[in-house]
């Protein structure tokens, strides 16, 4: 059962086992661009200069450095001291001996990050798109009931309940670590038996619905955002990082 709590930034991190995600909105960290540039590796400066936008670099920039922030002061590290790894399918976690799991998003106004002290996690923000995507873009990555439920929608409500679909899955592929290796149309989100979004089955190889959990995340009426972690879930902690 999700117990979900909002906190401030100076909340205390450590503690009983629990899940936090933190939100950060980009445009309140442009004025902190030169201190998060200070904590970044070379790699994540070199991949910062590598976009064509300004609004991608600096969404990645504070993605990288709050995210540095975070962890430093759960590690008792230095921002630059903190490091990661990634597994065979590219998801990053952090190296030996640290066991802390955690997992991030950026997209649009935001930038999440989840993290737990017991369980895989992963999190996923995505912007609602103003226009309805061609039939064919929700056939690749839904379900048949999914796909179902969703033409049975009127045009204008599409893009909001497909990119909550999309969120959800997303969310739960990246707990996995297995990235987009799993195949979305054999994952199906709906309503649980408790009446909030869950995954209904999962028929890729391993794949048991009952082992995971999903919680929807608050980011405004123009994004979507979700977190998953592996059953049972512990407790959620919600904290805006200013």
């Amino acid at each position: 059962m999700w117990v979900q709590k909002t906190l401030g930034r100076r909340a205390i991190l450590r503690g009983v086992s629990t899940l936090d995600v933190w939100r950060i909105r980009v445009a309140q960290q442009a004025l902190r661009f030169s201190e998060h540039w200070q904590c970044l590796a070379a790699s994540e400066r070199e991949q910062a200069l590598s976009y064509h936008h300004a609004a991608d670099r600096d969404r990645f920039v504070a993605a990288r450095a709050t995210l540095r922030q975070l962890l430093c002061r759960r590690l008792d590290l230095d921002p630059t001291q903190v490091a990661f790894v990634v597994n065979e399918f590219g998801k990053p976690r952090l190296a030996p001996p640290h066991s802390l799991h955690f997992n991030t998003s950026h997209a649009g106004d935001w930038v999440l990050h989840a993290f737990s002290t017991s369980s895989a996690v992963g999190v996923d923000v995505e912007p609602i798109p103003t226009d309805a995507l061609p039939i064919e873009d929700y056939d690749d990555v839904l379900a048949p009931r999914e796909l179902r439920e969703l033409l049975s929608l009127s045009t204008a409500q599409r893009g909001r309940a497909f990119t909550t679909l999309w969120v959800c899955k997303e969310a739960y592929v990246k707990a996995w670590g297995q990235g987009l290796n799993r195949s979305l149309r054999e994952i199906c989100i709906g309503p649980c038996v408790d009446g909030k979004v869950g995954v209904l089955h999962d028929s890729n190889p391993g794949g048991v619905a009952s082992e995971w959990q999903l919680a929807m995340l608050d980011v405004g009426p123009d994004h979507a955002a979700c977190v998953a972690c592996s059953a049972p879930a512990p407790p959620l902690r919600i904290f805006d990082f200013q």
